[in-house]
């Protein structure tokens, strides 16, 4: 009897993840970064120096996993002040994540949009699509990666 009721509830559970029903990732667009409400969940999210010229933006987080990926593109390249090119080594970790990523570079920021302490670390990717961009958080990055 209990090992009825057992596989019943893993099929029930089976049953929900597969409809996303347990997922806890959240993926939204917005057309251009003036779409993003200024009381939107996102901004906790975003780096104070994220690009508000973006547009074609996909945000994608993870509350369990605590990661972030934006893809967005932008009329202009993006201007890397920093200059922390990633090595040939950093590229092979990053193109685990997107394997159209052509290089990437770190980016350091103290707040988020709301101005909210966070000091994080970002990885930025230039995909090969023109202009189009990843701006990627995970805590399971290599914690080397973005060393100065």
């Amino acid at each position: 009897m209990v090992k009825s009721y057992t596989k019943l509830l893993f099929l029930y559970g089976f049953i929900l993840y597969g409809c996303g029903l347990l997922d806890s990732t959240n993926v939204t667009y917005y057309e251009k970064y003036t779409d993003i409400l200024p009381d939107a969940g996102v901004n906790s999210w975003l780096p104070e120096n994220f690009p508000k010229e973006s547009r074609n933006i996909y945000v994608k987080t993870n509350v369990e996993t605590n990661e972030l990926k934006v893809y967005f593109t932008l009329n202009n390249k993006i201007e890397n002040k920093e200059q922390l090119y990633l090595n040939s080594a950093q590229m092979t970790q990053l193109k685990k994540i997107d394997k159209k990523i052509e290089r990437g570079w770190c980016m350091y920021s103290e707040y988020n949009i709301w101005k909210e302490p966070r000091q994080n670390w970002y990885v930025i990717g230039e995909l090969s699509e023109k202009n189009r961009y990843i701006l990627i958080y995970e805590h399971n990055i290599d914690p080397n990666l973005c060393k100065k």
